[in-house]
C-alpha cells in the first residue's frame, strides 16, 4: 500500500469529523462525559489511520494496535521494532475545568501537539458559542506560530464543538515560519 500523501489524511480527518461531530449526538456524549466523548473521538479516527496502513495506539479505542502513548491517539509508521514516522498526533480536551470567560485560551494539552513531529496534529475541543470558538483556535494558531521549534508546514486540524448550535468549527490551519510572530489583542 503506498502511503497517503498528508491532504489525503487531512481530507479523510476531515470527512469523519463533518460527519460525527455535529448534531445532538456528540452533544449528548459531552453531556455524559468527558470518557464518552474522548472514545467516540477514538472510535472516529482510529479506524482512518488503520485503513491506511498505519499502527494506532489510543487508550479509549478498543482496535487499538497498542496503548496511548504520548497523546491521547498516535499513528504511527513502523518497520519491525523501528519507529519511522507519526503521520498523526490527536490530542482531546473538554474544558470542563475552565470559566467561560476562559474557554479561548490554549490549554496545556494542545501544548503536547505544538512540539509533535508528526505530518498532522489533531486538536478536537468544545467551546460554548462560536466567537469563542474562533477566539481558541486562533490562540491555538499564535501558540503554534511562536514555538520555536515550529517549521513551516507544521499542519494542524481543529476541530471545536460548538455547544449552543451542536455543529463543529472544522479548520486547518498550516505554520508559516516565514511570518513575523503575532499577538492576540
Amino acid at each position: 500500500m503506498q502511503r497517503p500523501t498528508k491532504d489525503e489524511i487531512l481530507s479523510a480527518l476531515e470527512c469523519a469529523a463533518n460527519a460525527g461531530f455535529g448534531g445532538e449526538l456528540f452533544v449528548q456524549l459531552l453531556r455524559s462525559g468527558r470518557k464518552s466523548a474522548t472514545a467516540f473521538v477514538m472510535a472516529t479516527f482510529g479506524p482512518i489511520g488503520q485503513s491506511f496502513g498505519f499502527k494506532v495506539g489510543a487508550k479509549r479505542y478498543p482496535a487499538a494496535d497498542f496503548g496511548e502513548w504520548l497523546y491521547d491517539m498516535t499513528w504511527v509508521e513502523m518497520d519491525n521494532d523501528w519507529l519511522l514516522s507519526s503521520p498523526v498526533v490527536i490530542e482531546s480536551e473538554w474544558k470542563y475545568h475552565y470559566a467561560i470567560k476562559d474557554q479561548h485560551r490554549v490549554d496545556h494539552d494542545f501544548q503536547k501537539l505544538v512540539q509533535a513531529r508528526a505530518d498532522v496534529r489533531v486538536w478536537v475541543s468544545s467551546a460554548p458559542n462560536p466567537d469563542i470558538a474562533h477566539r481558541h483556535i486562533e490562540a491555538c494558531e499564535l501558540q503554534a506560530s511562536m514555538f520555536a521549534g515550529a517549521q513551516s508546514g507544521d499542519t494542524y486540524l481543529f476541530v471545536i464543538n460548538v455547544w449552543s448550535n451542536a455543529t463543529p468549527i472544522i479548520r486547518r490551519f498550516a505554520v508559516d515560519a516565514s511570518q513575523p510572530s503575532r499577538t492576540l489583542e
